[in-house]
């Protein structure tokens, strides 16, 4: 009975003992000594609990190296105390110790109450936290002075406003805390083949998409080489995430973003992966692609929303779906005999094979190696085994490809022969044929020309006659003046001569007599001057050759051109009757010109306007004027649905001039027929005319155009209304450049 109450007393004893047991460290490995047993956690702050003769006897027994979800009390309270104690041996003293740090959030770290390393930054406001997660190849120095009993206090806080996530295999650790000789940190890191693992990773799909985005680039229509390449892009992005994040950063909230990042990037890689399969076995995306796709979708939702892992869903499921398709649209290839569906559903059984160890691993079934070395060497060749396969059956393809083409250039080839051959002989007629059409065409030419040559000699001819005709009905009026007052002055003669022999002279009468014949001599001498000016002016006009610039008053070429035009019309056409009316503006200046060629356009104006006023005339009386019984009217090939409803039309051309800025201005108006609308474009264009056959030739108007605007450097403009009447405006610069001569 005393033995059992001796058990009863000193069984709490012995239990007790055994929860507080210290933490020892007689040596350190290469791989270093991991501090994950007998820690202790309470809620608070206080400064007195980082020293190491605090009593700590009362807190809770925890593991901070679990997930930081896994440990509510962190969640409950601001700031918060860990403390672990370990013996330290002799042979740890003074020696260089560094101590490698894990976590996920903001700590400072004491060390026998000494504060010995700060990561991240603590706050009593939560906005300010600022949580880090430094890889496991961060680390401090852990200074051991003595031997015997160490505490180790972390003054720890998280920064709640932040949303964690994690990724496949890699936990939100708390606090992780491993003691490592300092000299053994550095090769640990530098020989760990998980880096170099990621590196080769990152540099294939680098290459993979170089290779595919060119081939894509070479044949647009092999559509499955764009998607691989997106495949591989998004792998490589993915991968490349990955590494940033456990390589480079420690910002909690940066690294959570990335991770996203990763989980976006590497959903869309399979889907391109998936997409491309379908377009090599030309497969059409039907229901089980998009459940596919909303399956990655809602998983994606879950994995970012709620506080899972990423990719857990897909994790232990994502994987078997998509091994399922793509062994389900193999076998269809397959069942087809398709080129290089073989190739694809053997990297098909090693991607699910590898899929399935590491699995494995990650279960705990298999030990995963130093640094999960095994882990990353099975997910390696999961991952690029299907790559691979794409690859080697894309460049088989090629080469398929490039025999057949090399097949198709050899029967090209021999085609290309026997096609010269043909082509040689129909050359030769060809060129035979070429030969004698080009001569009837030369042929064709120099008649052309001979013809033009002819229409502008006769259009210069019949202008010269019309203008003649004008100045032989002009200088009728002077030569009748002198003709009638000379037979007066015959009579005057004879009525002095015999006044002479009378025997009174009437002296007054005789006066009289030789007044009147010295009035009578003057108008002779007037109109004689008159006709010699009409005849100078006709010589000018008929000279065949280009005459020299002069300064010209434009005024009086319109004064004197204007009339002769109107007699010309009157010699022409008996029953013609017009007003015409000059409106000068005589502050006009002298412009330099060459006035033969300038006169030959305006007389061309003129005529044109007073040949379109007596159209109109013709259809207002509603007449015809007929030459040997021949009807010359064309008023209604110009106008078929005009009518007239005035009874009392006059026919007027108005000729004025104005100065402008730099240039004068030549307008001849007549409220004649007009120009319908859709003619004139073409006015000015050579042989284009409205005249009935034979009454014009179709170059006045362009010889005139070509006058103005390339001789003269001015400008030949028509304002037109059917029915009403057109304007001609011509616009000389007072520059006066030269008139090129137009035969």
């Amino acid at each position: 009975m005393r033995n059992l109450f001796t058990i009863f007393i000193f069984l709490p004893l012995t239990f007790y003992a055994q929860q507080t047991a210290i933490f020892k460290i007689d040596s350190l490995p290469q791989a270093g000594v991991l501090l994950d047993k007998n820690w202790k956690y309470h809620a608070g702050d206080n400064p007195d609990f980082a020293k190491p003769e605090f009593d700590d006897s009362d807190w809770e027994n925890i593991d901070p190296s679990k997930d930081l979800k896994e440990i509510p009390q962190l969640w409950k309270t601001d700031i918060g105390w860990f403390r672990f104690k370990f013996d330290a041996d002799t042979s740890l003293v003074n020696k260089s110790i560094a101590l490698l740090v894990a976590q996920t959030g903001a700590s400072e770290i004491f060390l026998n109450g000494q504060l010995i390393g700060t990561f991240g930054k603590i706050s009593t406001q939560e906005n300010q936290t600022i949580a880090v997660m430094p890889d496991e190849g961060s680390f401090i120095g852990l200074p051991i002075r003595k031997k015997g009993e160490q505490v180790l206090s972390v003054r720890f806080t998280v920064q709640k406003n932040l949303h964690y996530i994690n990724v496949v295999g890699r936990e939100n650790i708390t606090l992780k805390l491993t003691t490592m000789e300092t000299s053994a940190i550095g090769p640990s890191i530098m020989n760990n083949p998980v880096v170099y693992f990621e590196f080769t990773r990152i540099g294939i799909f680098f290459t993979l998409s170089i290779i595919m985005l060119a081939l894509y680039f070479f044949n647009r229509s092999q559509k499955a080489s764009l998607y691989f390449f997106l495949y591989t892009f998004f792998a490589l992005i993915s991968t490349f995430l990955l590494d940033i994040v456990y390589r480079n950063i420690d910002l909690a909230a940066t690294r959570m973003g990335f991770f996203i990042g990763f989980a976006v990037s590497w959903s869309l890689s399979f889907v391109f992966f998936i997409t491309a399969v379908y377009e090599i076995f030309n497969r059409k995306r039907g229901g089980i692609f998009w459940i596919f796709i909303a399956f990655i979708i809602a998983s994606l939702i879950f994995e970012i929303t709620d506080y899972k892992n990423v990719l857990s869903l897909t994790g232990n499921y994502f994987y078997l779906i998509f091994f399922a398709e793509i062994i389900r649209v193999v076998i269809l290839a397959k069942s087809q005999k398709l080129l290089g569906a073989n190739i694809i559903f053997t990297g098909a059984i090693i991607y699910v094979i590898f899929v399935f160890i590491s699995k494995l691993f990650l279960w705990g079934y298999i030990p995963a190696g130093p640094n999960w070395i095994y882990v990353d060497f099975a997910y390696n060749i999961f991952l690029l085994c299907l790559p691979v396969s794409i690859s080697i059956f894309l460049a088989l393809e090629s080469s398929f490809a490039s025999r057949a083409l090399k097949l198709k250039l050899e029967e090209n080839e021999k085609l290309s022969k026997e096609k010269q051959q043909i082509l040689a002989t129909q050359n030769e007629t060809l060129e035979r044929q070429v030969t004698e059409r080009t001569t009837a065409l030369n042929q064709s030419l120099e008649n052309l020309k001979a013809t033009q040559t002819q229409l502008i000699q006769k259009e210069k001819l019949a202008s010269l006659g019309e203008l003649t005709a004008g100045i032989a009905h002009e200088i009728q009026n002077p030569l009748n003046f002198v003709n009638n007052f000379s037979e007066l002055n015959v009579d005057l003669a004879k009525d002095i001569e015999t006044e002479i022999h009378r025997p009174e002279i009437d002296k007054k009468y005789v006066e009289e007599l030789f007044a009147d014949l010295n009035a009578n001599q003057e108008k002779i001498n007037h109109h004689g001057k008159r006709a010699s000016g009409i005849v100078k002016g006709m010589l000018e006009h008929s000279r065949n050759t280009v005459g020299e610039r002069q300064m010209t008053d434009v005024n009086n070429l319109i004064k004197e051109f204007l009339p002769m035009s109107f007699q010309s019309m009157r010699a022409k056409d008996q029953n013609f009757n017009a007003d015409y009316q000059m409106e000068l503006d005589e502050s006009l200046e002298k412009t330099n010109i060459v006035p033969q060629e300038i006169s030959r356009v305006l007389v061309n104006l003129f005529n044109n306007a007073f040949y379109a006023v007596n159209e109109k005339r013709i259809l207002d009386d509603g007449q015809q004027t007929t030459d040997n019984g021949e009807n010359k009217s064309n008023a209604n090939q110009l106008s078929e649905s005009f009518k007239l409803s005035e009874s009392s039309y006059m026919p007027t051309v108005i000729v004025s001039t104005k100065k402008l800025e730099n240039a004068i201005e030549i307008r001849v108006k007549d409220n004649g027929i007009g120009i319908p609308e859709n003619i004139q474009q073409k006015i000015f264009q050579p042989f284009f005319t409205t005249k009935p056959t034979g009454e014009g030739t179709g170059l006045g108007l362009s010889l005139s155009y070509d006058m103005i605007t390339k001789g003269q450097g001015g400008t030949l403009e028509v304002e037109s209304t059917e029915g009403v009447g057109s304007a001609f405006i011509i616009k000389l610069n007072f520059s006066g450049s030269k008139l090129a001569s137009i035969n």
